[in-house]
């Protein structure tokens, strides 16, 4: 993948967070912290990373020629992203063409999540696909962004609509000249070069986004942004995760590609991946950690609870001690906010002999408790009856390791 491909999308990337700070800078000039636009706003995290897809999409919009995996680590600070070669071979992705390129126009953003999955072990459900034809509006749209060019720029290429003419020195930069910056290439210490100035003006635009005078622009730079991706991020997910985007240490921000080898499958050229290497690589910069991760709000709410609603009510069950209850695994997470009597719970569910495997306290909050169970049985019955509620939630893609996770509520009192 070229350089100037990455950067276009790293750029549409921070410039998106951008406008995310922007409406938070609006929130807090309209209502010093209150509510704007029918949004609450909190510094409150509901979870500890995100996982991105970023996609670059080729002229007839079905293979995705640049893929990249961004995941935002909000315990760290971090951000690492991972390249993905267009050519990856894929193995029983249910198509002729195994490369990973043609999953886009197979089933969109389903089809790619899938088979990142497969490559990464790393689960993905958000996506930015780029288009870059509103990035000179957007530039206009704040009113350009002043930028020391570093050197002369000349170099024309007709085939690629391309004519790039800027003299060296300090100078004001619409949406035509803030192109032909970030598309030039020829620096005398090549693509170094190249991303110290792609790097910079990032920084110099996300400062101009920031401007108080850019606020009253919102609704425009909501609409040139709008021309440049295309997201399943809403905007309040957007919002919470723009500052801490934004205060993060440039120095954080790690670029890693997925290690494989070219070679020849069928005729084609494939890059293969390096399973054994990818491991390791996924699991120093891809891997948050687990205590922390299922302490959120959103890993219980979509790994535990999930979307499911085969709700089970127990109002006639009678726990009862027996030998076979030691064969049901239970997981207890607390978030009732430490207002729970969780040790009285525990004792229960040990004297009624049941596997408790692990307790931890949560971040998240709670108001009622739920119990989760990975089947219908006789077992989830019984505990979910000792937890002092009337139903328990089924869902078989509960992915604690457990039989059964309770989570605990403010509402308990047993």
């Amino acid at each position: 993948m070229s350089a100037k491909t990455f950067f276009k999308l790293l750029i549409s990337l921070i410039i998106t967070f951008g406008l995310t700070a922007t409406c938070i800078l609006a929130a807090y000039v309209c209502t010093n912290g209150g509510s704007f636009m029918g949004f609450e706003f909190t510094s409150e995290k509901m979870e500890t990373h995100v996982n991105v897809m970023l996609m670059g999409l080729d002229k007839g919009g079905t293979r995705s020629d640049v893929m990249i995996l961004a995941q935002l680590n909000f315990v760290d600070g971090e951000v690492n992203m991972l390249q993905i070669p267009r050519d990856t071979y894929v193995k029983n992705n249910g198509r002729s063409d195994k490369k990973i390129n043609s999953a886009y126009g197979y089933n969109k953003e389903k089809s790619v999540f899938k088979e990142v999955e497969q490559l990464t072990g790393v689960r993905v459900d958000k996506f930015v696909v780029i288009d870059t034809a509103g990035f000179r509006d957007l530039v206009d749209t704040i009113g350009g962004v002043d930028f020391n060019v570093p050197q002369d720029m000349d170099y024309e290429d007709p085939v690629q609509d391309l004519y790039i003419h800027l003299k060296k020195g300090h100078q004001h930069l619409d949406g035509n000249k803030a192109e032909q910056l970030v598309r030039f290439r020829r620096y005398p210490d090549g693509d170094l070069g190249r991303m110290k100035v792609q790097s910079a003006f990032i920084q110099a635009t996300i400062d101009e986004i920031l401007n108080a005078s850019n606020v009253l622009k919102i609704n425009d730079i909501i609409t040139d942004v709008s021309k440049m991706v295309d997201t399943n991020l809403s905007l309040n997910e957007m919002l919470s995760y723009a500052p801490h985007v934004l205060a993060m240490d440039r120095a954080k921000l790690q670029t890693h590609t997925l290690a494989g080898s070219a070679q020849m499958i069928g005729g084609g050229s494939y890059v293969v991946p390096d399973y054994e290497e990818n491991k390791k690589l996924i699991q120093e910069h891809f891997t948050p950690s687990e205590a922390d991760d299922a302490k959120s709000k959103d890993y219980l709410l979509d790994k535990i609870i999930g979307d499911g609603e085969q709700y089970k009510y127990v109002e006639k069950i009678k726990p009862r001690k027996w030998f076979f209850n030691s064969f049901t695994s239970v997981d207890v997470l607390d978030a009732s906010e430490g207002e729970a009597d969780s040790a009285a719970l525990l004792d229960k569910l040990k004297e009624y002999g049941y596997n408790v495997r692990t307790y931890e306290e949560t971040n998240a909050i709670f108001e009622e408790t739920m119990i989760v169970s990975l089947s219908e049985s006789a077992g989830a019955a019984s505990v979910t009856k000792l937890s002092g509620v009337d139903k328990y939630l089924v869902n078989e893609q509960k992915s604690s390791g457990s039989d059964i996770t309770i989570i605990i509520g403010k509402d308990f009192d047993k």
